[in-house]
């Protein structure tokens, strides 16, 4: 609902209602699980490396390194990790599901972030 005030300007006075408690909750679980994922990577790096047969594929690369997944495997967990953190944070409250489809987006969220990392340490 539009109202005129006092100089003649159009004011939007219909606010959206808070968010509730658990999408609060949702988005910074969202948020924190992305945010981690950049250490996680270098640990997974760290690990992957600290091995015998990564540390010769470090130093020599060639016949020394493993088979490991193609790079779109990489791109893909990691795009749809992004789009389920994009639909956790941008999901309006007004949506009559909003909270269930939160809680989906987060769980796969942070499904695509752990084969990420699972991922990262496989390879060789």
């Amino acid at each position: 609902m539009n109202k005129v005030d006092h100089e003649g300007w159009m004011q939007d006075v219909s606010t959206p209602p808070p968010a509730s408690r658990t999408a609060v909750r949702l988005r910074i679980a969202s948020v924190v699980a992305a945010v981690l994922l950049i250490p996680g990577t270098v640990v997974a790096w760290v690990v992957s490396v600290s091995t015998e047969q990564g540390g010769r594929c470090l130093m020599h690369g060639g016949e020394y390194c493993g088979a490991s997944a193609p790079g779109w495997v990489f791109t893909a967990a990691l795009t749809a990790a992004f789009v389920a953190w994009c639909v956790v944070l941008f999901v309006p409250s007004r949506v009559r599901e909003s909270e269930r489809i939160r809680r989906a987006a987060l769980w796969v969220q942070l499904a695509m972030e752990g084969l990420f990392l699972l991922l990262v340490v496989a390879a060789k």
